[in-house]
């Protein structure tokens, strides 16, 4: 399952293939990978960003994450 996020300003956008528990940060003014987000043991089942520098993240680990994107 792929699961995708736009930020509140439409700048960055957050991409999981669920699969592999990993969160790619994508610059979307820059086309650019900023960051690769790891913390989850388990598939994603949500992202959701809260502002356009905090994701939060949930999986079938049963973790809820937070994220502090600079």
């Amino acid at each position: 399952a792929y699961n995708t996020c736009l930020s509140k300003d439409a700048s960055r956008v957050a991409y999981s293939a669920s699969i592999d528990h990993k969160i790619v940060i994508f610059d979307v003014t820059k086309n650019t990978k900023k960051y690769t987000l790891k913390g989850h043991t388990a598939m994603l089942t949500r992202m959701h960003f809260k502002d356009n520098n905090t994701l939060i993240t949930t999986a079938d680990d049963g973790k809820i994450c937070i994220w502090k994107l600079n």
